[in-house]
This record gives structure tokens, C-alpha cells and sequence, in this order.
């Protein structure tokens, strides 16, 4: 999942060329994006001309709707400090007092909508919407955005807390209307396609990605625009799309540990491994204790680093996280680096752990298998490969080889005779069923051939012969290819035929093994036998 060399926060913000142009902010907290709009904020409180009243209010609601009502406090109070003759901090002080003191809120209300200059006045009316969306009062909102109509109608703002406070109520199509409403006084309110990006988006992600590209095409200065349509191709699975659309907003400076995260884990995902270990590296240097970028990191360690080494960064990272925090797939993950330096008893014992914390992960039981496969533990083997076979309603073609490989591994290593027997058949009934599934693959007909070959040892009953020469039908054509079947093939049907004295037949077949192997030293031998 391109080096990243611009991500760190303190680096310029491109697309704030104005300290006390506050848009892109507003936008940010419009769109629910408080942490860019937090950050936002607080650059345009560092500078002479950003100080003003109303990046005070937005810096603190951003706080608070991020949980730190502490901050949002202190920036409230500052800017009624700093501008005592501006309303909006007063109704940010009266939003932190509504869940216990409606009535001290009110009157803070009250003291902002009689302010000299502000006096019906939209913006104060809104703020005072958003403070009783905050607490779930829908009453409430419906009389601020009533009043706020009154004002002046046409203001693009109104619908879009009107279409929050429909989401909050369960209502998206009628919010989605109000947000048309806002797009149809306005045609660049950004908000208000970012929005309905974010209704649309669960089901209709082709509706989402129609209304992002609407923000950016009104607004391509704005960069949480790129990051919207980046979120959508996240979740969409189409991480190489979402790198490209992340890449746009990650050189802002206005991006959190959660979005560097997002990029990071879409880059692992696209397997830019060496693009995600930088973006991880900042993450972990200013949260130490963050687990999800010491995982990443662990597992890119793991992917890409050699032997032991490699081992290493996953067996620290499970060691010392605790275990309520470890999910199934770091233990997989510490699995397949045990298994990659053979060290195939811990890895079972990595996947049994990762079985315990997700016991439907039903593929862990194939992979536990296959391993088994290489310790040559045919028995647990097939016990795990039918746990998992249990569970799946059609099986591919390779978990077809391998369930019969397993029956095949396991009848050639007993010694009983009777369970032998049983255990090839069903070897055979389940190749049979690969020949099925692709019947223009020799796979299936070859392990047909080797199973059939040791149910008749001897050759006398000729029970791979079918087999073989259907072998030799699929791969003849391309003989450097298929060397070895075709070699197997025509060393069986020489000695099917010299057993059975059709010597001319036997000698064909041998000639044909020195065409594909002119050194083969059984078919020199023989055909010298048989001169």
C-alpha cells in the first residue's frame, strides 16, 4: 500500500493561502471533519489576522465535538475575551452548558441573539440549531432553523443543519433533499455534496463518488474532498484508488493520526510496503501506544524482512500488546512468519490462538492443514482440511488438490491394508471431482492416475491407464512444459503393455519417454531389453 516525505504537521498548509480566510475550516467542521477543522483553527489562531471571533468558535465546537469539552471551554472563554462584542462564543458556551443547565444556556442564547449588530441574524440563529443538535433536542432545532428562515431563506447553511438534524432522526432521503436545497442556493457548498457522499455512500457507492467529485470540480482547492473520495474507495476494497485520492490530502498538514492511518493501511493493503513504513513511523513517534500503527508496521516487518529478523517485529509486537488488544490476524500474521523459517509446531500453536479469539474464521483451519501437509501429520491434516470443508458450500479447484492430496499422503503412509484401500478411493472420488471442475487440466486426471497406479500396484488390472493417456491428449502439445507427466505417463503405459506382452506397444512408449528425456536411463535400459 511513493515515499512519503510530507506528513509531517508541521510542514505548510497548501491550500490556506490567506491566514484569515477561515472557508476551508468552515467547511472541514461543516462537513463533520472536526479534526483538519481543529487543526485548521488553531494555524489560523497562530497568525495576527486569523485572530478573530469566529475561528475561536469553530476551533472550540470543533473540541467539543471531538470530546474535549475542557479545550472547547478555554477557546469559548478566549474568544469572548479577545471580541466580547461577537455573538458566536456565547452560544458555544451556552452549548457546553445545555446537558446540565438549559436554562444558563438559554440566556447565554438570548444575550447572543441581542447583540448590537447581530440582531436577527442567521449565523447566530444556526450556531444556536447546531448547539441543540449537539443534545438531541429536535424541537429546539426546528425553532432555531424557523427563525433562521425568517432571515433570510436563501442562505445554503440553514439546509444543511435542517438535513444533520433529519440524519439524526433516521430520515437520510429527506436529508438528502435539504441538502439538494443547500446545493440549489449555493452550487459550491461543499458541505452539502460531502454530506450526501456520506448517506449515499453505505449502499450507493457510485451515487458517493458522483457527489465528492461534484465538491471537487465546484472546489479543488478543498482537500478534505480527496480525503471523502479516498474513504470511499477504502471501503470499497479499491485501495489503489484511495492511495491516489489519500495522496491529495496528505500533504496539507491537516491530517490526523486516523487519516494517516487510513493511508497507511491502504498503501499495506496495495502492498507499498516502502511507502506505509514512513506515514507508520510518524504515527508511532507521536503515539508510541498506538496499536494500530505498531501492528501495520509489525506486519510489513514481517512481510518484508528476511528469516528471523522478520519474526522478530511480530513476535515483539504480540509479546507486548496485551492480549484483549491482539486480534486473530496477528497471531496468522506470527504464524506464517514462524512457518516461513519452519518452525511449523509454534505456528500451528500461533494458529490455534488466533482460532480461539475467532472461531469462525473458517480458513485458518485450511491453513493449519497445509501446514500439517509439510510435517507430513496427514491424519490432523485431514482432520482440519474436513473442519473447514464442513463449513464451505463449494469448494475451488485447489482445495479440491489438496483435500485429495491429503487422502492420497495418508493412504500411501498406512500400513493396513483395509483402510489403505479406503483412503485411496476416497482420494480417487475426490480427483474425480477436480476433473469435474476442470476437466482441461491434467491435474486432476494425473492425480487420478498416481491414485489408481497404487490401487493396482501391479498394473494388471490397468486402472490409471485412462488416466494417463488422457495426460498425454491435454499436455503433448507443449512436451518442455509437461516433461515430467509426460514422462510418468509413457513410462506406465510401456509397462502396462509389456506386462500384458504387446511389445511393439511397449517399445512406442519407450521411444517416447527419449523423445522428451533423450537420457532417461530406464528407457535406454529397456529398449535395450527389448531388441
Amino acid at each position: 500500500m511513493k515515499r512519503i516525505i510530507w506528513i509531517i504537521l508541521g510542514l505548510s498548509v497548501v491550500f490556506i493561502s490567506k491566514a484569515a480566510d477561515n472557508k476551508t475550516g468552515v467547511y472541514f467542521y461543516e462537513a463533520g471533519m472536526y479534526g483538519p477543522a481543529k487543526l485548521f483553527f488553531l494555524k489560523q489562531l497562530q497568525s495576527t489576522e486569523g485572530n478573530n471571533a469566529e475561528n475561536y468558535y469553530y476551533l472550540g465546537s470543533s473540541y467539543l465535538m471531538l470530546g474535549k469539552a475542557d479545550s472547547a471551554a478555554f477557546y469559548f472563554e478566549e474568544g469572548i475575551k479577545t471580541h466580547p462584542s461577537h455573538p458566536l462564543n456565547y452560544v458555544g458556551k451556552g452549548m457546553l452548558s445545555l446537558k446540565n443547565d438549559a436554562t444558563a444556556a438559554e440566556r447565554q442564547f438570548k444575550e447572543a441573539e441581542g447583540m448590537k449588530g447581530y440582531r436577527k441574524n442567521v449565523a447566530v440563529e444556526l450556531a444556536i440549531a447546531r448547539a441543540y443538535l449537539y443534545v438531541r433536542d429536535e424541537n429546539a432545532v426546528k425553532t432555531a432553523i424557523e427563525k433562521a428562515k425568517k432571515y433570510d431563506a436563501t442562505n445554503p447553511e440553514i439546509y444543511l443543519v435542517e438535513g444533520d438534524m433529519l440524519i439524526q432522526e433516521k430520515q437520510p432521503g429527506e436529508a438528502c433533499t435539504c441538502y439538494d436545497m443547500a446545493i440549489y442556493y449555493d452550487a459550491s457548498c461543499i458541505p452539502a455534496y460531502l454530506k450526501q457522499a456520506a448517506v449515499y455512500g453505505p449502499t450507493n457507492k457510485a451515487s458517493a463518488l458522483a457527489s465528492v467529485n461534484k465538491a471537487i470540480e465546484n472546489f479543488p482547492d478543498f482537500p478534505g474532498s480527496y480525503y471523502c473520495k479516498g474513504e470511499l474507495h477504502r471501503m470499497a476494497g479499491d485501495y489503489g484508488k484511495a492511495v491516489k485520492a489519500y495522496a491529495r490530502y496528505m500533504n496539507t498538514g491537516l491530517q490526523t493520526t486516523e487519516h494517516m492511518l487510513h493511508y497507511a493501511s491502504c498503501l499495506y493493503f496495495n502492498e507499498q510496503y516502502a511507502e506505509a513504513l514512513p506515514v507508520l513511523e510518524t504515527v508511532v513517534a507521536a503515539e508510541p501506544d498506538n496499536i494500530v500503527g505498531r501492528r501495520l508496521q509489525a506486519y510489513i516487518y514481517a512481510e518484508t524482512k528476511p528469516g528471523e529478523e522478520g519474526v522478530e517485529w511480530i513476535r515483539k509486537f504480540v509479546e507486548t500488546t496485551s492480549p484483549e488488544d491482539l486480534i486473530a490476524q496477528d497471531y496468522v500474521c506470527y504464524a506464517k512468519g514462524l512457518a516461513g523459517i519452519m518452525d511449523y509446531a509454534n505456528a500451528l500453536k500461533q494458529y490455534q490462538k488466533a482460532l480461539a479469539v475467532d472461531k469462525e474464521k473458517n480458513t485458518l483451519y485450511l491453513e493449519m492443514a497445509d501446514l500439517q501437509m509439510k510435517m507430513k501429520d496427514y491424519a490432523n491434516a485431514l482432520q482440519n482440511y474436513e473442519q473447514y470443508f464442513r463449513e464451505e458450500k463449494q469448494l475451488s479447484a485447489e482445495e479440491l488438490l489438496k483435500f485429495g492430496k491429503c487422502y492420497y499422503s495418508l493412504g500411501n503412509a498406512d500400513s493396513i491394508p483395509e483402510t489403505r484401500q479406503r483412503e485411496l478411493h476416497l482420494a480417487d472420488s475426490v480427483f474425480t471431482l477436480l476433473t469435474e471442475a476442470v476437466p482441461s487440466s491434467y491435474v486432476g486426471y494425473f492425480w487420478r492416475a498416481r491414485t489408481n497406479s497404487q490401487l493396482d500396484p501391479e498394473s494388471t488390472q490397468g486402472l490409471a491407464k485412462p488416466y494417463y493417456e488422457k495426460i498425454i491428449e491435454i499436455t503433448q502439445s507443449n512436451p518442455q512444459r509437461y516433461a515430467g507427466e509426460l514422462v510418468e505417463s509413457y513410462k506406465y503405459l510401456a509397462y502396462y503393455n509389456y506386462i500384458h506382452e504387446d511389445l511393439p506397444a511397449a517399445k512406442e512408449y519407450f521411444e517416447k519417454v527419449l523423445q522428451v528425456t533423450p537420457d532417461d536411463e530406464v528407457a535406454l535400459k529397456a529398449l535395450q531389453e527389448l531388441k
